[in-house]
Formats: structure tokens, sequence, C-alpha cells
């Protein structure tokens, strides 16, 4: 039966090349069903020896032609086409494409798409991205769901604690949480007179530190709770001075 199969194809595929007429260098690809091949369903009875005999088939009337031959697998393996290794490298074809880092003291930061993937093709693209840089990147809960497939490099992101929006495509050398929890780096220690709290260590964009300590601040223009992201970023970006909250 096998011998059947073999004959079959190659006959079949001297009728294609002759009508097709095909070149020597153009590729042609194969697909079909060995379950097919000894009468049963499609996908019911997969049999290797079926493909080998279609196979031995058709591979030398392919190779007398100079045809490049790719063998097209099925469904269950997304349909990929399977070409000899020398023909992949033979067809390969160059194409540029750009990367967005950022150097940053200690590390380098590289954006990557949702499914982590580095490079980019599109060079406009790629351009703009690499404009998105901030040395101090502040964000709040509206700021955070709004978000959406903005794509950002920073040196510090300045980030409510409870927020539950997707921060995956912001990169950043140091994430600090504000909020009310005691597990935020910035928080208030007193709402009834306010009194900012710095729970650690806290980097500034410009170089240097803020070292866990207290401010108590002064009368505030809306709720302490409310300007939280505000008072952050006074704290992390502008000059520090003996008293850094003089509005």
């Amino acid at each position: 039966m096998y011998q059947d199969v073999t004959k079959q194809a190659a006959q079949a595929m001297e009728e294609l090349l002759a009508a097709a007429k095909l070149e020597r260098g153009d590729l042609l690809v194969i697909g079909c069903s060995s379950s097919e091949m000894v009468g049963l369903k499609i996908g019911k009875g997969s049999s290797l020896e079926a493909a080998r005999a279609a196979f031995d088939g058709i591979y030398p009337i392919t190779q007398e032609a100079g045809v490049a031959l790719a063998v097209q697998c099925c469904e269950h393996l997304n349909r990929a086409l399977i070409v000899e290794r020398e023909e992949a490298i033979r067809r390969f074809v160059p194409q540029e494409f750009w990367t967005v880092t950022a150097k940053l003291p200690g590390f380098t930061a590289t954006w990557r798409d949702p499914n982590g993937q580095a490079r980019l093709f599109d060079r406009e693209r790629a351009e703009a991205l690499a404009e998105q840089y901030w040395p101090l990147l502040v964000l709040t809960r509206r700021g955070c769901g709004e978000l959406g497939d903005t794509a950002a490099l920073c040196r510090v992101l300045l980030v409510p604690g409870d927020c539950t929006a997707p921060l995956e495509r912001i990169t950043a050398e140091t994430v600090v949480t504000y909020g009310l929890s005691s597990r935020d780096s910035l928080t208030l220690s007193s709402l009834a007179e306010p009194v900012l709290c710095v729970q650690r260590q806290l980097p500034r964009p410009g170089g240097g530190v803020v070292e866990p300590q207290e401010f108590p601040l002064p009368e505030l223009p809306a709720p302490a709770a409310e300007l939280l992201p505000l008072l952050g970023l006074r704290l992390l970006q502008l000059p520090q001075t003996s008293a850094p909250f003089v509005w």
C-alpha cells in the first residue's frame, strides 16, 4: 500500500510542477493528511509510514527541479511550516530593529512590550518611546487607571500603594508607594495636624536620598491625604531646604 502512496505522490508532484510552471529556487508548500492516505478521517489515524511514503515520492522530484520544499504541520502545531535549515538560511532577510534602553545609576532599564519582546521594528515608535523617560514619574490613582498601553522608563516611580492597575509597561529603578497604609513608604502619621512620614530611605532623582523622618505640614489648600502625590513630588524633586514644605 505504501509503495502505491509513493508512486501516486511522485506522479502528482510531476503534474503539479508542470502545471504551476515553478522555477528553480521557488518554494513549494505541501500540506496533506496521512490519516486520509490510509482511508481514515482526517486527524483520526495519523500514520508516520504513510507520511514517509508520500515524502519519498515528493522530495526527489522537487530536488531534481531545484524547488525548495516546505511541509505544513497540522493545526495542533499551529500549522507551522518546516523547511530544510539550508533553505531557511538562504532565504533569511536581515531586518532592522531598535531597542529602547535607559542607563540609570547602577542598572540599565530596557523597554519591553506586554509579550516581553524588546525589539521594535518601527523607528518612529522607538524614538517616541525613547523620549518618554522621566527622572521622576508620579501617578495618581486616576492616572494609574488611565495608563492603557502607555510605556515609560523612569528612575523613580511614585505610585499609590493601593494601585490595582497593571504597571508592567512602566520600568523604574525604584518604586515609592504613598498612601495611608503602614506599608507605604510615604504616608501621614497624623491627620488632625498633618505630619508627612517618610518610613524608609527614599532616593532623589537628582542624586542623594531622603532619610526616614517626619515633616510637620503647614496649612494646606486641600486635605493632606489628597495631596500626598504632590507632597511626594515636592519632597523628592525640589531642592531641599531647612523648611521643605514652605508653599
